[in-house]
């Protein structure tokens, strides 16, 4: 018989194959991560990636950014399609002061999440608050967050959350004042470019928020979050008039 070489040589590059995918999956997440740690510290300087362990399968790793708390970074049922250049796993982002879940896929020129859920403590918040001089109260349930990014911007965006109310804590020049506020819902979506986001309180919206791709933000607040903060506005406008309106360029 014939040893058939066009069959015998199929067979050998299945089998390479094979081994290869299977050392890749079962490489250490920490030799897989030395390949890109010098590129992700020239692109985010202020992320610190410490604790990489397990494999490129199912790992996990400690995350520290700016002033934020640290948080474990945990992935698994990964999917990688090597000759597409796209992949894909089950991620999750935890700490005592927030636990978040999602779906991650990406290629070379987008990100996407999907299925993302899981809550925000108002310590979290601080962090990010705290050099506007705010702190607040209570927790964020981020019901929902679906978003396409490439390189550029985003290409599609919707996310629904909901604030459990509370105190809100702002401070300037050395004095603060304290406010209570019901709870309060947000939902976010897309507009073009533009990402526009409505706060609501039992339906009624309370703040309107729009963002650029230019980093240019928009905000108009209404005389109905003043209200509910039980200290109505001097001019006395109807709840749904604009009382506050801010445009400033955040980057």
């Amino acid at each position: 018989m014939r040893f058939n070489w066009k069959l015998g040589l199929g067979l050998s590059a299945v089998l390479v194959i094979s081994i290869a995918v299977f050392l890749v999956v079962l490489a250490p997440a920490s030799i897989a991560y030395s390949f890109i740690r010098e590129d992700l510290m020239q692109r985010a300087p202020q992320l610190l990636v410490t604790q990489v362990g397990g494999t490129v399968w199912n790992g996990s790793a400690f995350l520290e950014f700016d002033a934020f708390p640290g948080s474990t970074l945990t992935w698994n049922d990964v999917d990688v399609a090597p000759f597409a250049r796209r992949i894909g796993a089950r991620v999750r982002l935890a700490a005592a002061s927030h636990d978040l879940s999602s779906l991650l896929r990406a290629n070379a020129t987008e990100l996407e999440l999907t299925d993302t859920n899981g809550r925000i403590d108002h310590t979290l918040l601080d962090a990010w608050g705290e050099r506007f001089g705010l702190a607040f109260a209570g927790e964020v349930d981020l019901r929902q967050l679906d978003l396409v990014a490439d390189q550029r911007w985003l290409k599609a965006l919707e996310a629904d959350l909901a604030w459990s109310g509370g105190a809100v804590s702002y401070t300037a020049y050395d004095q603060t004042e304290t406010y209570r506020l019901p709870p309060l819902d947000l939902k976010a979506r897309l507009d073009g470019e533009v990402v526009r986001a409505d706060v609501t309180h039992d339906g009624a919206q309370v703040i309107e928020v729009t963002l650029g791709p230019d980093g240019v933000s928009y905000v108009a607040v209404k005389a109905r979050l003043f209200l509910l903060a039980e200290l109505p506005w001097p001019g006395g406008q109807p709840p749904d008039e604009n009382v506050i309106e801010v445009e400033r360029p955040l980057w």
